[in-house]
């Protein structure tokens, strides 16, 4: 598991700590953050920014380990149906969730 790692392995916590401070170094001080919003507010977003939700099909990240998250789609969808995932307009996110969870 991720955390036994975390806690076991100093070098992989130190490197993994160092990839995370040079991530926010290059992306997240404030004064970068500042200048993304003067550009959004001068100019508006840049097209690469956005995002049609339409075309989203990520089902990992829900907040819990893979194997729960895969779990508790399949448990959903074997109790109440594919409906209960609530996504009838996005057929291709449908089936990711179905795959996700082993049911496809």
């Amino acid at each position: 598991m991720a955390l036994t790692r975390l806690i076991d392995d100093a070098q992989f916590r130190d490197a993994l700590g160092a990839k995370a401070h040079d991530y926010l170094e290059a992306n997240w001080l404030p004064r970068l953050v500042a200048g993304r919003l003067l550009q959004v507010l001068d100019h508006g977003a840049p097209s690469e920014w956005l995002r049609n939700p339409a075309d989203l099909v990520y089902v990992s990240g829900c907040g819990m380990a893979e194997q729960a998250g895969k779990q508790q789609v399949r448990q959903l969808v074997e109790r109440y149906g594919t409906s209960a995932l609530a996504v009838p307009d996005k057929p291709h996110l449908e089936a990711a969730f179905l795959a996700y969870a082993g049911l496809r």
